[in-house]
Order: structure tokens, then sequence, then C-alpha cells
């Protein structure tokens, strides 16, 4: 059986924390939050941009796939050399 590669609980839980703090935008708010920082954790991040799709159509409403809408955030672990000239 091949060895498992380790986990790091911490940075996991970090991971998770930042994941939570993304839910915070709203889909409808279409606002590029690039250059935003963030921290989490103990840890910054710099928002590198906003990700944007098309809503998921229903039956029931088969025009929301016109709309657009924000569903996350890509983001950079900002280093401390990053930190200190910004």
């Amino acid at each position: 059986m091949p060895t498992q590669p380790t986990i790091d609980v911490m940075t996991a839980i970090r991971l998770g924390q930042l994941l939570n703090t993304t839910y915070d935008t709203l889909p409808s708010d279409l606002t590029n939050q690039a250059g935003q920082k963030i921290s989490v954790g103990g840890t910054d991040y710099r928002v590198v941009t906003t990700i944007y799709a098309n809503d998921l159509s229903t039956d029931i409403d088969p025009s929301r796939s016109d709309d657009e809408v924000s569903i996350g955030l890509i983001c950079q672990l900002r280093s401390v050399s990053t930190a200190q000239s910004e």
C-alpha cells in the first residue's frame, strides 16, 4: 500500500476559514474585489480577482441564466516582503 500524504491540519483549518470569509460576498455583488486585503487566522491574503459566472437556470425561472453572479475569489498569500511594500 502506498504511503499516505501527511496533512497539515493548521493549513487546512486556515484555508477553511478563508473559504468561509469568501462566503461573505453576495452573489449579486459584482464589484471586483481585486487588491482587497483579507486577514484570516493571522494569515494575510490579497484578492487577485473575483470569479463571475452566469446564474443557474431552473424550470421555474429559465431566464436566471442571463444574470451574472459572483461565485468566488482568487486569493494569494501575502508574503512578508509584499506586505511591507504596500
